[in-house]
């Protein structure tokens, strides 16, 4: 069972310092201008979502030796603007992080998520990967991806990547085929990559997050 965690929809500058314990949800719908600032037990799964405007920075502190931390990040966005800033910084030695960032954007959406993995100086044994990955729908939609590696120390493994591209058009054409609409066949496409959010969402945010492509 994840702990929720929800936030002022206001456009007022806030930052909020959160302790976690366990696993945990952040809904980032229609936050502005706020700094969340986490610190995590030993072992933790993060996970963030938005499908409506945001603009938010993050920051996860590993400051004792041995946590390890998987961050995963699904923005969705149809028509609006999304901005997403994480950092994962390791202050300690033997920590570990893993982040996935996920982006869907539609019609004239635009998303901007920057992945930041920070490894402190005179930390030793340290992982970090980093990973953003995105899927346009339209034309008119943007997705801007930067995954950054700041290293000041020589003892870690590091590794980043990012894909951005279209969706894939065969096999939208495939699940049409099957009896599916077009707006149908891309919500199944978009239900496949990130599936291992389903879980942790009710029916309402499911159903929210398909109208988003029959609109």
């Amino acid at each position: 069972m994840l702990n929720n965690y929800y936030f002022k929809q206001d456009n007022s500058k806030e930052k909020h310092e959160i302790y976690v314990s366990c696993d945990s949800f952040f809904h980032l719908n229609n936050v502005f201008d706020s700094l969340l600032e986490i610190k995590i037990n030993e072992h933790c799964d993060l996970y963030f979502l938005s499908y409506k405007s945001c603009s938010v920075k993050i920051n996860i502190l590993l400051n004792n030796p041995n946590q390890n931390v998987k961050v995963n990040l699904l923005l969705i966005n149809n028509n609006s603007n999304q901005s997403c800033n994480v950092n994962i910084i390791h202050h300690a030695n033997h920590t570990k992080s893993s982040f996935i960032g996920t982006c869907f954007a539609k019609n004239k959406g635009e998303i901007i998520l920057n992945g930041n993995i920070l490894i402190k100086k005179d930390t030793k044994q340290n992982y970090g990967e980093l990973l953003i990955k995105g899927k346009l729908f339209s034309k008119d939609a943007t997705i801007s991806a930067v995954p950054q590696l700041l290293i000041d120390s020589n003892g870690c493994f590091v590794k980043h990547g990012v894909t951005i591209g279209n969706y894939d058009a065969n096999m939208l054409l495939y699940i049409m085929s099957r009896g599916f609409s077009e707006n149908e066949a891309k919500s199944l496409i978009l239900q496949n990559e990130y599936n291992n959010f389903l879980p942790h969402l009710n029916d309402e945010v499911k159903k929210a997050i398909s109208e988003l492509f029959y609109e």
